[in-house]
């Protein structure tokens, strides 16, 4: 099957780290498939662009994988500049993909992945006009997400279009795969479904989650080892969070936390934080005020070392900030290192269908009081050695159902009954 991929932030890996399109991309190439991948040359969350002169896209080739990458304006943040490079990236994957039909051939299948709409709106129209199927994936309920986390009133009237948008992409699209386990439900509570009156045919909608490459994370946990005296430090028990430090992130309760642990005289217990983002600085004070050294900010690190990170942890702490959008599930990324890691997860909400507990790795809990947190620290801390590694043992014999090898085998299957 030749397969194109549409993914805006599908640079090749070396340059940003979230790599879903890779992976799937790279197997399904193992598995016999043709594939190409078309995104736009800026790097999310850097300021790197991988087109620095006029031409309009450039082609390379990475790990096998052939990228198309299409000229779009840098940008920082969330603001004008990066919907007006989402528009410009859009527009370039709709107008100028049918011209590289003759040199990698007329596709058999559109697969278009995005956390939001404009990457998927490109894709139906290009399978539309090649005549051909395109399967729409949704990494992130967008707009929802920006009305859970107040981005957006839900008295904008321009929410009322956006969901219009998405209710079209939904019905033109050929099949639609949901990240997150609940994606029916979110269609289904919209009205959405046939059933309900709406267009959308439950039948074509799918969930794959996130995932993780066990033999690059057991590679990695092996050959790139960080030099850190606390996490060599074997009095200490362990707390480690890796990823952003954003409001979203809630990690302000973790120094909370630790000024509760330490009030209580609990030097044994340490949390590690490993990760950057505008709420760092903020962070940091509050720490170094409260004069807390149970808490320590690392900073960021390359994301080839998380894997030894985790694995010289004791505790791995998942966080977020709650919202009405767990009740369709989660899909984060980070979960599925802290399942390969074979730690104990500690998370901080309790989403609907949740992995920790569907797979005794962990405990999720809802209560958001710091003193509480710092009681389930304490209480992993001071586990019977058998106890402890039965969390351990879950964990690892979880993530095997989320390697990439396993996931690429059911999308693969999606992309074979929706082929026309």
């Amino acid at each position: 099957m030749n397969i194109w991929i549409l993914n805006h932030y599908a640079v090749p890996q070396r340059y940003y780290y979230l790599a879903r399109s890779y992976h799937f991309a790279k197997r399904l190439l193992e598995m016999g498939h043709s594939v190409t991948v078309f995104a736009a040359s800026s790097v999310h969350n850097s300021d790197i662009n991988l087109i620095t002169g006029s031409e309009k896209y450039r082609e390379m080739e990475e790990d096998g994988i052939r990228y198309v990458l299409f000229r779009a304006r840098q940008y920082q943040g969330s603001g004008k500049a990066r919907v007006i490079n989402h528009i410009e990236c859009a527009w370039e994957m709709a107008r100028q993909c049918p011209t590289f039909t003759d040199k990698y051939g007329r596709p058999d299948l559109i697969y278009a992945s995005a956390g939001q709409s404009l990457t998927l709106v490109a894709g139906i129209k290009l399978a539309k006009k090649l005549g051909i199927s395109c399967v729409s994936e949704v990494t992130d309920l967008w707009p929802e997400s920006f009305v859970a986390y107040g981005l957006i009133s839900e008295k904008n009237p321009l929410l009322k279009m956006l969901y219009a948008g998405e209710r079209w992409i939904y019905s033109h699209s050929d099949a639609v795969i949901f990240s997150m386990e609940g994606g029916r439900d979110y269609i289904i509570e919209k009205g959405w479904d046939k059933a309900h009156g709406g267009p959308v045919d439950l039948s074509k909608v799918y969930h794959i989650n996130n995932g993780v490459d066990l033999a690059a994370f057991d590679y990695n946990k092996e050959h790139y080892v960080l030099d850190d005296a606390d996490l060599d430090d074997v009095d200490t028990f362990k707390a480690v969070y890796t990823g952003s430090l954003r409001k979203v992130n809630n990690v302000g309760m973790l120094v909370d936390t630790a000024r509760c642990l330490k009030a209580r005289g609990e030097s044994r217990i340490k949390i590690l934080v490993y990760g950057d983002g505008d709420e760092r600085e903020n962070l940091e004070n509050a720490a170094r005020e409260n004069g807390l050294n149970n808490i320590v900010f690392k900073g960021r690190i390359d994301k080839k070392y998380v894997p030894s990170i985790l694995a010289r942890g004791n505790l791995c702490l998942l966080h977020w900030k709650p919202t009405h959008i767990e009740k369709y599930g989660m899909s984060m990324n980070k979960l599925f290192d802290y399942l390969a890691s074979g730690r104990p997860i500690l998370a901080n909400s309790v989403p609907a269908y949740d992995l920790i507990k569907r797979y005794e790795c962990g405990i999720s809990t809802d209560i958001q009081s710091p003193e509480r947190y710092a009681d389930i620290i304490k209480e992993f801390a001071d586990l019977p050695g058998k106890d402890y590694s039965k969390f351990c043992t879950n964990a690892r014999q979880a993530v095997e159902k989320f390697d990439f090898r396993v996931l690429t085998e059911k999308i693969e299957s999606v992309f074979a009954a929706e082929k026309q």
